[in-house]
């Protein structure tokens, strides 16, 4: 999955603000040496995430992002980013 991401670095919380056509996520970390890049990817890979489950016991429709399977695509000095979701 790829998702259109308009980051605003050092708010008070991480969350997601609005979701027409490309999400726009609030992030705690500040702009700077790959700060809110991480903590944009730790808030995407819990977001959605899935449980302690095997693939097999989750069923296809259920499957969700493992941690790690989250990537900055395009824009990472940028707060436009493409993010994939594998």
């Amino acid at each position: 999955m790829i998702l259109k991401v308009k980051v605003k670095p050092n708010a008070r919380k991480t969350k997601i603000l609005k979701q027409n056509g490309e999400l726009e996520i609030a992030v705690a970390a500040p702009a700077e040496s790959g700060k809110a890049n991480a903590e944009l990817i730790r808030f995407l890979e819990k977001k959605f995430g899935k449980p302690n489950l095997s693939k097999a016991q989750m069923g296809p429709a259920k499957q969700k992002v493992s941690l790690g399977d989250v990537k900055i695509i395009r824009g990472k000095t940028n707060k436009r980013k493409i993010i994939e979701l594998t």
